[in-house]
């Protein structure tokens, strides 16, 4: 129902019931037979035991109870939130044992807060319990911005979620909820009329973090309207935020008004009442003694401007402890639909109430023109910390008021997926009927995304979308690993790791940086599935020079960096170079250094071939046998002799292998004939061998004479030559 302008305003309350209700006039006679004798018989329903009001967390079970006394008469029973009847389903539970109703709301919301009522209502009776239920928000996670190393980035205040004006009835209790984002910790500040706001018995300031905070009036009574501010501020700056608060006194609204006069007091529409000293109304039939009890005001009902004719599906019920007056409708009907109005009439004046009521089946009556959904601002993209709280703003108009949908995207798909609002991940906070906050608490990697808001109403339906980024330091999903390959074979290092912003990943080895310059053998690559990014440093042949200590270092923005290492060893059957023949003087000391490679490290040993044999030399003396770096061995001969001349060899072997080299050691020493010319006798044609047999080092040069001069051995016709 709409309000129209009037000095009091009250809903009409509508539900069905089973049976036809005649309608009764103010004073409680029944339009169609008058005689008062017939309320004596009713047995009007009692309770036994009333509704208690209930304040729960949000998240935990509601449980309304009430027991009626046993009732004679068939009753028609209904639960009621705020005047609406209650559709008992999903959350909603009811229950019934031995005359106890029981309405039980699990997992309850902040909506789930206001006044329930539980009706019995017999053919002619009805009676009616109330109880308030207030559902407390859960605390509110520190959403300030923050470095990598978790401290908080200074902030001026700002309010997220604001005061709004906001009309109270007088005895009602109100909570003022209020969001503000600050570094540091926002002190707040109280104003009622530019006044300080003390707390009282009935004034209460709640803390709920370091950044939530509730204005509470309880019983409000008509000295709480005001003009209300309240200031956030901090070393950073200061934010304000102010609201006009009205309130209406519903129980005196016929208080002041004089006694009148009714001529014929059989009308069943005009009564007279003088206000009681506890301001309660009691509803009776008209009594023209002077000295009877106080009367009520006359009530008439209008309907679209003209008299109502009440049939026997109204029921015009007053209730004694609330002092409200409620024209209650059986089995409506689209004829029903219209502006209603009841008046109030004394020799003072008269006061009268409108609203409108409209039915399925009958156009509603708006209170503008509609309008499509339209968003007042696009959505923002939102950069958050890991474990802060993130919130995606929404400004939508719209009339009819649209509904808010909000969606995520599902990873690396195009297909979204409703966000089931509220639950333990996400809650909804109202700023004002066109603004609301998505609130994503302790924000996750999992959390980043793609999000979509739709607004839809009975004209149309609009969507925007904003992407959700949730800065997290770097971290490992697989690290480097030890590698063992052979030689000519692949290498491939692979690092995982997941990070916002992107992650960069620099290889070294031993200790130095590697790219695709300094490491031409190597390609680097990136690629991304879903929130991992891999790494990959490939080496297509390896050799033996690849192996050595690898590691990585993993930035990510200003959120940190983390580092792997592995040792990679390559492969390979040993290889020897450098041995070659050297030589010498007696007495002097020489080297044989050889170079050796292999892995596994081969195993090295030095041997003299003398005669066929092979001699250890670890046992000789004046011998020694020693390893340098770079895989170098060293074979030291010291006061050299002739007998150490000869072969000498190394071997190396390791499980892939083995390799063996040899090379001649040869002591210098002067030309000596060991085996001298001797003299000859030939016969004239015949061969004649002159041999002779020299000792020394390097190879000395040997020359024939004859008569004194030297003999050309290269001519072949009669000299021939031969070394052994």
């Amino acid at each position: 129902m709409k309000k129209q302008e009037s000095k009091v305003v009250e809903d009409f309350e509508v539900y069905e019931e089973s049976t036809n209700v005649p309608m009764l006039t103010e004073n409680g006679t029944n339009l169609q037979r008058k005689s008062s004798s017939r309320k004596a018989s009713i047995d009007k329903p009692k309770f036994k035991r009333e509704l208690n009001d209930v304040t729960v967390n949000s998240n935990e079970t509601i449980i309304l109870e009430c027991e009626l006394e046993p009732c004679k008469d068939q009753l028609t029973l209904e639960w009621l939130k705020d005047n609406k009847v209650l559709n008992i389903a999903g959350r909603y539970q009811s229950s019934n044992q031995n005359n106890t109703y029981t309405l039980q709301i699990n997992k309850a919301i902040k909506s789930d807060s206001g006044q329930f009522s539980f009706v019995a209502t017999s053919a002619y009776a009805q009676t009616i319990t109330n109880a308030k239920v207030l559902v407390k928000p859960l605390e509110r996670q520190d959403s300030r911005p923050q470095t990598p190393e978790g401290s908080l980035l200074p902030a001026a205040p700002v309010f997220k979620i604001k005061l709004k004006d906001t009309e109270l009835k007088e005895g009602s209790t109100v909570r003022f909820e209020l969001l503000v984002h600050a570094e540091p910790k926002a002190t707040f500040k109280f104003f009622k009329n530019d006044k300080p706001l003390k707390e009282n018995d009935r004034i209460k300031f709640e803390y709920s973090s370091n950044e939530a905070c509730e204005i509470v009036i309880e019983n409000c009574k008509s000295e709480d309207a005001g003009h209300y501010k309240v200031v956030a501020e901090n070393k950073e700056g200061t934010d304000t935020t102010e609201c006009n608060i009205t309130v209406s006194n519903n129980k005196d609204v016929f208080k002041g008004l004089d006694e009148l006069t009714v001529d014929n007091p059989e009308d069943s529409t005009l009564q007279s009442v003088s206000p009681t000293s506890d301001k309660n109304l009691s509803l009776s039939r008209m009594n023209s003694n002077p000295n009877s009890r106080p009367r009520t005001p006359a009530f008439k009902w209008f309907k679209d401007g003209t008299d109502f004719d009440a049939s026997e599906r109204f029921l015009c019920q007053f209730n004694e402890s609330e002092d409200t007056i409620a024209l209650l409708f059986n089995h409506v009907t689209p004829e029903d639909a219209g502006l209603y109005t009841c008046v109030a009439s004394t020799q003072g004046g008269k006061i009268s109430c409108s609203a409108e009521l409209t039915v399925q089946g009958e156009v509603n009556r708006l209170l503008r023109d509609p309008e499509p959904p339209k968003f007042l601002d696009p959505l923002s993209d939102t950069n958050v910390n890991q474990n802060s709280t993130a919130t995606i703003d929404v400004r939508v108009s719209g009339y009819p008021k649209p509904i808010i949908t909000f969606f995520k995207r599902a990873d690396s798909k195009d297909e979204y997926k409703e966000i089931q609002l509220p639950s333990d991940k996400h809650k909804l906070l109202y700023e004002d009927d066109d603004t609301m906050t998505l609130i994503i608490k302790n924000a996750q990697p999992e959390d980043a995304g793609q999000y979509l808001v739709s607004a839809k109403n009975d004209l149309d339906e609009v969507k925007d979308s904003c992407k959700l980024n949730v800065q997290s330091p770097p971290k490992f999903i697989q690290q480097l690993e030890d590698k063992e390959v052979l030689k000519g074979k692949p290498l491939e290092l692979v690092v995982k790791v997941q990070g916002s912003p992107k992650p960069e990943c620099q290889f070294f080895k031993d200790g130095k940086p590697i790219d695709e310059k300094t490491a031409k053998k190597m390609k680097f690559d990136c690629k991304q599935d879903g929130d991992n990014y891999i790494y990959t440093a490939k080496c297509d042949s390896c050799d033996l020079e690849d192996a050595g200590n690898y590691s990585v270092i993993v930035t990510s923005g200003s959120m940190g960096q983390i580092t792997s290492a592995c040792t990679v060893n390559v492969n390979a059957p040993p290889e020897i170079s450098g041995m070659s023949d050297i030589g010498g003087q007696e007495g002097d000391t020489v080297h044989f250094r050889v170079k050796v490679i292999g892995s596994p490290k081969p195993a090295v040993s030095f041997k003299r071939l003398k005669d066929g044999k092979s001699i250890d030399l670890t046992k000789e003396e004046n011998i020694k046998i020693e390893e340098e770096e770079g895989g170098y061995h060293r074979l030291t001969l010291s006061k050299l002799t002739k007998d150490q001349c000869g072969l000498y060899s190394i071997s190396a072997k390791n499980s892939l292998g083995e390799k063996k080299a040899e090379a001649r050691l040869d002591i210098k020493s002067k030309p000596e004939f060991t085996q001298k010319l001797n003299d000859l006798v030939g016969k004239e044609g015949e061969n004649v061998n002159l041999t002779i047999k020299v000792d020394g080092f390097p190879a000395p040069d040997v020359v024939f004479k004859f008569d004194g001069k030297p003999i050309d051995l290269n001519n072949k016709d009669k000299y021939i030559g031969e070394k052994k």
